[in-house]
């Protein structure tokens, strides 16, 4: 009867045990997946900056081409060219430097391109050229693309701000990140000027 008594009390004490155990291996496993859900968060924020910078990339890497075509026609406009030329220079250059450079850099080379685009209106016979009119419409649809992929990092920067300022993420000091800002300035519309 003893040994009876003795093993329900080792059995009881063994469930208890178990039962804890169990409770803490939950509780760590919701913290960690807690924790890897707002680092994969971070990365997705990351990652769209990164959308943002490629479409940068591609339209800088079409306005030589649009440029030189275009020279040959446009022998008056060197200022508008060059406008564009030294704007993708500048973007170029800022890519080593944070994100808000990067991005004044690229709404600077988005209006030196909506300047040149508009420039390029004027002239019919440089339009009716299939080189060029594919180009302006790979230009512009970079453009919107750009806008898109703005709109993309501030959102994902939202869901990690979210992530990382409520209860429980807030337990684990990560930082919030800061939301796309557009220059100043940019909030004006650009002005074109025809000679």
């Amino acid at each position: 009867m003893k040994n009876l008594r003795k093993n329900k009390k080792g059995i009881g004490a063994l469930i208890i045990v178990i039962l804890v155990v169990a409770i803490i291996a939950v509780i760590v496993g919701v913290i960690i997946a807690i924790n890897n859900n707002i680092i994969s968060l971070g990365v997705t924020v990351d990652q769209e900056w990164s959308e943002v910078r490629n479409q940068y990339q591609r339209q800088a890497d079409l306005i030589p081409n649009l440029v030189e075509t275009a020279k040959g026609y446009m022998t008056f406009e060197a200022e508008v060219l060059t406008n564009v030329t030294n704007a993708r220079t500048a973007w170029l250059n800022s890519l080593a430097q944070s994100e808000l450079k990067q991005d004044t850099a690229g709404v600077n080379l988005n209006i030196a391109t909506g300047q040149f685009l508009a420039t390029m209106e004027s002239y019919p016979e440089l339009k009716s050229v299939t080189v060029v009119q594919t180009l302006m419409d790979e230009l512009a649809g970079t453009q919107n693309r750009i806008t898109v992929a703005r709109g993309n990092y501030i959102e994902t920067i939202g869901d990690y701000n979210r992530a990382v300022q409520t209860f429980p993420g807030s337990m684990f000091g990560h930082a919030p990140k800061e939301y796309y800002q557009g220059s100043e300035g940019t909030e004006n519309p650009p002005v074109v000027n025809f000679p």
